[in-house]
């Protein structure tokens, strides 16, 4: 049943400083910055990039909460970004690029390239001091590495690496949080047993407090998205994603939100407990998480989350209502409420796979809620040729009464022909204001290369704006939907993420009722996944591969090809899983 239906793992600055320092600040400016700005992303924010060839690599997140921004009250502007140097991404040394502005984002630094040894997919925190701290992996070597890296001062951009315990092998979606003056919390995952793991990193002694990482959440494995959040005074939460997919299984620690905090800096830690409580049951209608969406933020003490889930019928498997959710123990009863959900005035007709994901949290100093995600653009000129599928956008909703009613959502790129994903909002922002960085493309997807040259030019943006209206919302559907097209040809897309470490999306195409043979094989033509086999019905079918083989294996980091064959119709494409 899960082949049928698709679950999708997807400033110019403002603030008045005097007019003396802003021209000045418009002088020191880079004409290169403003050579990108003008062909990049010609309708908000401004490059981070500034010209610097460092930004090739295409895919910024696994899904989780891995901050790439922090703003704080003085007005300095921390921001980083995964990048590659050369014009080769697989053969490219890969490096995190740190930011910073010390006046709210009017004037940028030029990137500093965090490692000098090859590393991804970074995270950032800043210290009370106003040190960024920044975790990333190196997930070329064995055994696998993660790291700290420590700045020497505020906005510096001189980095100090400290390396992880490597009892069990660790591997990448690393995460860090600062929980007090001097301990950080970081985490990642397990090779030997896909689990979570954690470790308690001092920068004042520049030494880890467990000789070996610890594991988190025990017993739940694989398909795991986590975040960490705190609130830099002792308190901090771990908080795992569980997601199964479709169909649902009795899987008891599937198809919720687990949580395990700290109140003394990390030094002990709770048990595990259910934040949320949706079946994990199967039935007719059925509730399901989204891989690609889980964020937090503390406000007043409290604890507050987003997460995406999708309402799937299966009546009408062409059919996926999607929304963004908020929960907090104190509002609602602790009941989740709807932030967003689909219409078509905003997102367009009503598909078989989600109009929005990858939501972040942050909040201003009045304590306005903001949720800023990525969407589906509604222009009819905002269309890939190739694919057919819109652009995506970046929106945000906000919240005035603590995430119990949201406002309209609010589209706030919309550039043509240009890609705008994976937004970051920091978790404080000044008053009525929010921050954002995201990610641009001239095309879409997220592995942009073919062979040894780059298809789409990428950007990273920084924007600050005002924050949507908080007026409570209610969801328009602006035209009926119609019935669901069938599609004209046989097709096998591009799988989505790619590359992939924990799960992929694979979708093909069949205009009629048709025999379909869909199967991975690896580099030496050898089958070792078969995925579909057999009468498909007509329609566009979406398949999620978790890298393992047909006994359930996880299969080693590589090459993988997957071969679609119809009636007289054969293609391919090439995955990339990575490790």
């Amino acid at each position: 049943m899960c082949q049928k239906i698709a679950i999708i793992v997807l400033l110019i600055a403002s603030m008045v400083i005097g007019n003396a320092q802003m021209l000045s600040s418009l002088k020191r400016r880079d004409q290169n910055l403003q050579k990108t700005i003008a062909s990049l992303d010609p309708a908000t924010g401004i490059s981070i990039v500034q010209g610097e060839k460092n930004a090739y690599w295409d895919y910024q997140s696994w899904g989780s909460d891995d901050r790439h921004l922090w703003v704080t009250p003085e007005g300095h502007v921390h921001a980083v970004y995964f990048g590659c140097t050369g014009s080769n991404g697989e053969g490219a040394l890969r490096n995190s690029f740190y930011v910073f502005s010390p006046d709210w984002g009017m004037t940028l630094n030029k990137p500093v390239r965090v490692e000098d040894i090859d590393a991804e997919f970074p995270a950032m925190d800043v210290l009370p001091d106003g040190r960024a701290v920044i975790s990333s992996h190196n997930g070329r070597g064995h055994p696998y590495e993660m790291f700290v890296n420590v700045d020497s001062a505020a906005g510096a951009g001189n980095f100090s690496r400290y390396k992880a315990p490597i009892v069990p092998s660790n591997y990448g979606n690393t995460l860090v949080a600062a929980v007090s003056d001097t301990l950080v919390v970081l985490s990642g995952a397990s090779v030997a047993g896909n689990e979570h793991v954690m470790n308690i990193f001092n920068v004042n002694t520049k030494t880890f407090m467990h000789d070996e990482n610890q594991i988190i959440f025990p017993g739940i494995k694989r398909q795991g998205t986590i975040t960490i959040v705190s609130d830099k005074k002792g308190r901090a939460a771990l908080l795992l994603l569980k997601f199964h997919g479709y169909p649902l299984a009795n899987d008891e620690s599937s198809n919720n939100i687990w949580i395990q905090e700290t109140r003394d800096g990390g030094l002990t830690w709770g048990e595990p407990v259910k934040l949320t409580h949706h079946s994990n049951n199967p039935s007719p209608v059925q509730t399901i998480l989204g891989s690609n969406g889980l964020s937090a933020v503390y406000l007043h003490g409290e604890l507050h989350v987003v997460y995406l889930v999708m309402i799937i019928d299966e009546n009408d498997l062409t059919r996926v209502e999607c929304r963004l959710l908020h929960w907090s123990a104190g509002v609602n009863d602790g009941k989740p409420t709807v932030a967003v959900r689909w219409d078509s005035l905003h997102f367009g007709e009503l598909q078989n796979y989600p109009p929005f994901w990858e939501p972040h949290l942050g909040v201003d100093e009045k304590g306005i809620l903001t949720m800023v995600f990525a969407g589906l653009s509604t222009d009819p000129k905002d269309v890939e040729s190739f694919t057919g599928l819109p652009f995506p956008d970046v929106f945000a909703v906000s919240s005035k009464d603590n995430g119990l009613n949201w406002g309209e959502p609010k589209n706030l790129t919309n550039s043509p022909k240009i890609e705008e994903t994976t937004p970051y909002i920091s978790a404080w922002n000044q008053n009525g204001k929010i921050n954002i960085l995201y990610q641009t493309d001239t095309l879409p997807g997220p592995y942009p290369y073919g062979g040894d040259r780059f298809l789409g030019e990428i950007d990273h943006i920084f924007l600050q704006t005002d924050h949507p209206s908080t007026e409570p919302y209610t969801p328009l559907t602006r035209v009926n939907s119609p019935a669901a097209q069938l599609p004209a040809e046989y097709n096998l897309r591009q799988n989505y993420p790619n590359p992939f470490n924990l799960s992929t999306i694979i979708e093909f195409s069949s205009p009629v009722k048709a025999t379909i043979s869909l199967s991975i094989y690896d580099v030496l033509g050898r089958k070792v996944k078969t995925l579909v086999e057999g009468e498909q019905s007509a329609g566009v079918h979406t398949i999620h591969w978790h890298g393992d083989d047909d006994l359930g294996c996880v299969l080693p980091a590589g090459v993988y090809f997957a071969k679609f064959i119809a009636g007289d119709v054969q293609q391919s494409i090439k995955l990339i899983l990575m490790k």
